[in-house]
Parts: C-alpha cells; structure tokens; sequence
C-alpha cells in the first residue's frame, strides 16, 4: 500500500505559486516571450528600432513588438513593448504604460510575484529577485510613463563580463 501511494505521488509535478517570486522564475518572460530564448524563434512579431539595424555599443540589439495583441495586462493597456537582445537571446523585456496606469500595475505586479523589495521609500521603483529573474517597476513621479523592465539574470551577468572585456581592451589603447 505504501508503494502504491509513493508510485502516486512521484509523477506530482510542482508548479511555483502565484504570489511568489518563484512564480516570476516560472514565468520567465511575459507572454510567450521568454528570457534567454533565441530571438529567431519570435523575430516574426518584433521590429529593429535602430534604423541601421546594427547592434549599440553593448553589441545589444533593441527590438520592438509589433504584435498589439500583447499590449493588455488585464485593464492595464501598455503604450510599448521593447526587447533587449544580446548574443541572439532575449536579455530584458521592457513593459511601458501610461503613468496613470502606475498603481494598477504594480498591484498586478504584487498578485503575481508577491511583495516587492523598494531601497528607497522615496524613490518609485520596486524590484522582484528570483534566481533566474529580476523585475523592476519604475513608476517615478515627474516621468510621463512607467516602465517595468524582466531581466534574465545569466546574460545580463555575461553581458556585464562583455562590458568590462571591452573596457579593459579600450584601456589597452591608451
């Protein structure tokens, strides 16, 4: 009977629960956008935003999404989606809104990923920490939009190994 209820219970998989930052790692992007993933794989749905197309300084490219059936949260109605790309893989997803829409999102925000983390009570950002995921919400005052902004935390920390490589190599030059 033991074996029996131990066979039952082994094929149980585990989801995180909404309201934790587990569930930001679960969730790993927004939509069926998914940090880390091959750009190639929704290259469909995006747009370069530089006219060149070339990558910025960080070899980063910025994309944009075309897709406006992304652009609801619930009521929130988002005014833009942007993508930062680096090595051909998503490193941050980039959520902006009307200011108006600021306690709305951040109560979206904290249903999903529970209480956030705010450094200065008199600043207007507010950071979610999971292991694989960080989310900020920027929702200062005197900006006329919000932003809230996914990061992958493997490639943003080998972009920053890419950042200092260069700056190291930039004062070789000197």
């Amino acid at each position: 009977m033991k074996l029996l209820l131990l066979l039952f219970l082994l094929p149980v998989v585990t989801f995180a629960q909404v309201g934790t930052r587990g569930y930001l790692d679960e969730k790993n992007g927004f939509k069926d956008i998914l940090l880390g993933s091959e750009i190639t794989s929704i290259k469909h749905k995006m747009e370069n935003t530089r006219a060149d197309g070339k990558p910025d300084r960080d070899s980063c490219y910025t994309y944009s999404v075309e897709d406006t059936s992304m652009f609801h949260i619930g009521d929130i109605k988002l005014k833009a989606i942007g993508l930062s790309v680096f090595r051909n893989k998503v490193v941050s997803i980039i959520l902006i809104f009307d200011k108006s829409q600021n306690l709305d999102m951040f109560t979206t925000l904290t249903k999903a990923y529970g209480v956030p983390i705010q450094e200065n009570k008199y600043i207007r950002v507010y950071q979610w920490i999971g292991n694989k995921v960080d989310l900020q919400l920027n929702t200062k005052i005197l900006q006329p939009t919000g932003n809230a902004v996914f990061t992958c935390k493997p490639l943003d920390i080998e972009l920053a190994e890419f950042r200092q490589k260069q700056v190291a190599n930039t004062a070789k030059d000197l």
